[in-house]
């Protein structure tokens, strides 16, 4: 009901944990059904993760100055 929506919606609000609720919109089945194929999965995530990685080291990107004092990394195996 639309009273069970909002309780659980003002709870997870309230909680610091992530929350999920799912509910029925309609009374049809499903129209398909997950991809259950792992290796799909596991790239599917590893997509997000980069994503979210890209989306933190652009919010934290150095500004002019400081890239102009960054310090060169040191050669590998003796190559300049």
């Amino acid at each position: 009901t639309a009273e069970d929506f909002d309780r659980l919606a003002e709870k997870a609000l309230r909680s610091e944990a992530p929350a999920l609720i799912a509910l029925r919109i309609d009374g049809a089945p499903g129209v398909s059904q997950t991809v259950r194929d792992p290796g799909w999965i596991r790239n599917q995530f590893m997509r997000g993760a980069r994503r979210e990685e890209i989306a933190r080291l652009s919010l934290t990107r150095p500004t002019a100055d400081a890239r102009c004092r960054c310090i060169r990394p040191a050669p590998r195996h003796g190559r300049p």
